[in-house]
């Protein structure tokens, strides 16, 4: 709302543009979120893994 306040813009595409860069912007910060906690999942099991290798 503030782009739409402070810009006015003139054009319907340039709404719909800025939206689709925002989604954009969200849709990538999601799949970073998801690959950081699939890296820290895989982290953990790596760990427990080499822990139960040491104690046999």
């Amino acid at each position: 709302m503030a782009y739409l306040r402070y810009v006015k813009p003139r054009k319907a595409e340039l709404i719909v543009d800025e939206m689709l860069a925002i989604c954009s912007e969200i849709n990538a910060w999601r799949d970073k979120k998801a690959s950081k906690a699939a890296n820290e999942a895989y982290n953990e099991w790596l760990e427990s893994d080499l822990r139960s290798d040491g104690k046999e």
